[in-house]
């Protein structure tokens, strides 16, 4: 009965903090809306990847050590915020995406899996704050005395809410319906979502990580 009391509550707020838009939603939202719907399932693999490096390293004592040396915290996140302002500057700046759907005579730009799957895994394992979120929500329910099974779990359990969560959102945004009413408002659209990956990416830049 404790181990579902622990599994409902680690995954409460998991969804709590994923489900709040950050860089990973929002790259997942450009790249199902202005590409395809295989290109946002792609980045949330690449989301649920990038997480579960950030897992691995946590679950075996290596997250603590990480996080007592402020310099390598440091550089994570100069590199998480310069990835996270060049993907919102690309999309800013570059020409409209697609104009309408395929199959009214428009195009929708597509980009290689690597693409899509690399992005998603860049934004997630280049934040820093995500170190730090599964040190503090882990320390919650594991104790040294926690079985090596249970703490796979665990971690388990974050990985596929991490996968079905980026998944429904690249399903909603790819939708046809969806994406033939943005075709209408298409490149002030794609700057808004270039704009708030930059102020997200400017906004990791200047926070300090708390230790």
């Amino acid at each position: 009965m404790q181990l579902i009391q622990q599994l409902v509550t680690l995954g409460g707020i998991y969804w709590a903090e994923i489900a709040s838009p950050g860089p990973a939603f929002m790259l997942t939202v450009k790249n199902s809306l202005f590409h395809s719907r295989r290109a946002g399932v792609l980045c949330a693999l690449g989301i649920a990847s990038g997480t579960l490096v950030h897992l691995t390293y946590v679950l075996l004592g290596l997250g603590f050590l990480v996080a007592q040396y402020p310099a390598a915290l440091a550089v994570l996140q100069v590199l998480g915020a310069a990835f996270i302002i060049y993907l919102g500057t690309s999309t800013f700046l570059r020409k409209p995406i697609f104009t309408s759907l395929p199959n009214n005579g428009g195009t929708v730009s597509a980009i290689s899996e690597t693409s899509g799957f690399r992005a998603g895994f860049l934004v997630e394992l280049l934040n820093p704050a995500e170190i730090l979120f599964f040190i503090s929500i882990l320390s919650q329910v594991i104790t040294p005395i926690t079985p090596l099974s249970v703490k796979f779990l665990f971690a388990g359990e974050i990985v596929v809410v991490s996968i079905v969560w980026f998944f429904v959102v690249a399903m909603l945004f790819s939708h046809p319906r969806l994406k033939e009413k943005i075709c209408r408002i298409a490149v002030p659209t794609q700057r808004v979502l270039g704009a708030i990956l930059i102020i997200f990416g400017v906004k990791l830049l200047l926070s300090g990580v708390q230790l």
